[in-house]
């Protein structure tokens, strides 16, 4: 069938034309260098028009197969040919929207993990349990846990791979800096807890648990976990 990219190419041409084809270029009364100038702006026009669509296309399939890639093979085994040759995607545009791997790989690590949206139960222990039903997939995972434990040793070797997931402390999408503020105003919490010591308290047993017993992340109480992490925000 006609690809929606197509589609939208057929709807803005005859959208142009209708508003302004000029019905004298049919009869041959204007000259060819005003309808060749007239061509000139007609294709710039469905260019600028189609450019964003072709380009969060391509964009879409880069990540996807990037994704596809590092859940495989993992950070070492990544590769810009290998995400072009599974996308599709030339290289040059690959490099475009991502001049270095690393922002490609992070922009593939993104894509994996469930979104830690801000939860708002009206209740401490209420965010706290929906928080962590949210974010536990990403570490039952083993894919997902495999690309992550890599991408944080990759930081030590090479400071230039910043992770930014949701989980860590220097996460500029994450919940937790939100719910922190959120709960200090309500007065549910201590005022003296800072950010890193909330992401110790909240992430910190799932991490550790995903590294010590992995296979045991699934069956977790995450009730009786807001208990202890209740009396650890409010101390």
């Amino acid at each position: 069938g006609t690809s929606s990219v197509k589609i939208r190419e057929l709807e803005v041409e005859s959208e142009w034309r209708r508003r302004t084809a000029p019905p004298l270029f049919r009869y041959g009364i204007v000259s060819k260098q005003s309808q060749f100038r007239y061509q000139s702006v007609a294709k710039l026009f469905l260019e600028i028009n189609m450019a964003r669509p072709r380009s969060e296309e391509a964009r879409e399939k880069m990540v996807a197969a990037a994704a596809e890639v590092l859940l495989e093979r993992g950070v070492g085994g990544f590769t810009v040919d290998e995400v072009a040759k599974r996308s599709g995607v030339a290289k040059t545009t690959i490099y475009r929207h991502y001049p270095e791997p690393h922002d490609l790989i992070v922009s593939a690590v993104d894509s994996t993990v469930t979104s830690a949206e801000l939860p708002d139960t009206g209740s401490l222990r209420g965010d706290l349990a929906e928080f962590l039903r949210r974010i536990l997939p990403n570490f039952i995972d083993s894919r997902i846990r495999a690309v992550h434990y890599e991408l944080w040793a990759a930081q030590v070797r090479d400071p230039a791979l910043v992770v930014r997931e949701q989980w860590l402390p220097d996460a500029p999408r994450s919940a937790i800096p939100q719910l922190l503020q959120r709960w200090q105003s309500a007065g549910e919490i201590s005022p003296n807890i800072d950010l890193l010591t909330a992401y110790e308290i909240i992430d910190g047993p799932l991490a550790l648990r995903s590294i010590m017993a992995p296979t045991t992340v699934s069956a977790i109480d995450i009730d009786a976990l807001v208990e202890r992490m209740v009396v650890q925000l409010q101390l």
